[in-house]
């Protein structure tokens, strides 16, 4: 299955949350991030 889009589903949900900056790439693709 596609990770990619798990990871901009979860970048634009904590976007909302305010957890993350708007500004500048995040990387999501780390497990211990993801959890």
């Amino acid at each position: 299955r596609d990770l990619g889009n798990v990871a901009e589903a979860y970048q634009e949900v904590a976007r909302r949350l305010g957890i993350l900056p708007e500004s500048g790439p995040v990387d999501i693709k780390e497990p211990e991030t993801v959890q």
